[in-house]
């Protein structure tokens, strides 16, 4: 599937907004990650607000080294999407369990570091 000129080659996540993809940049020859809006909330203006929010307050946030890049946003038919840098690894879901203790603690510091250069922007989503 394409959006915009971006073609994707994997479904690389899931989560309660949207479906990321693995795609390739033919443009600029790097591949990068597209998250697309879930389908069943295309329908709902709030949702799909929030996730055009989301793409303009994270573009916002990316001077930092702890924060993923933000390359573009769009548009493709009645679908949303965000292209983001692409960070290749293990899933940190996937690490739980197994980390030693110094390693929970440096996630935790980079993590903490991301949270306070973000906080002064707001950009936390809204609890319902």
């Amino acid at each position: 599937m394409n959006y915009g000129r971006y073609e994707t080659d994997a479904e690389i996540g899931k989560g309660a907004m949207g479906v990321v993809y693995r795609a390739k940049d033919p443009k600029l020859g790097r591949h990068v990650a597209i998250k697309v809006l879930n389908k069943n909330l295309l329908g709902d203006g709030e949702a799909r607000q929030r996730f055009l929010k989301e793409a303009e307050i994270s573009a916002g946030l990316s001077h930092h080294h702890n924060i993923v890049t933000i390359h573009d946003q769009g548009e493709e038919g009645d679908e949303v999407y965000i292209v983001m840098e692409l960070l290749e690894g293990k899933s940190l879901s996937t690490m739980i369990g197994t980390l030693e203790r110094k390693d929970v603690l440096s996630i935790g510091k980079q993590m903490t570091a991301a949270l306070d250069f973000a906080h002064p922007l707001h950009p936390l989503h809204p609890c319902k």
